[in-house]
């Protein structure tokens, strides 16, 4: 069981840790590794782009239809 600690602010201190991540040179590691990179925001946005081309056809959009992985 990995015990987790609550931060304050937003997102229970997520805030606090993705923008030392993206702007301080030496951030706290990650040892969960759960910074994302660019490949998790190109997967993260695949849902909406499949809504957006279903409510444009009217038809279902299966989001393995629209990469290549």
């Amino acid at each position: 069981m990995i015990s987790l600690q609550m931060g304050s602010g937003g997102h229970y201190g997520a805030d606090d840790r993705m923008l030392a991540d993206i702007f301080l040179p030496q951030s706290e590691p990650d040892p969960l590794q759960r910074a994302a990179n660019h490949i998790s925001g190109a997967l993260a946005i695949l849902p909406g782009i499949a809504a957006n081309q279903s409510f444009a056809t009217g038809l279902p959009v299966s989001i393995v239809d629209l990469v290549t992985l």
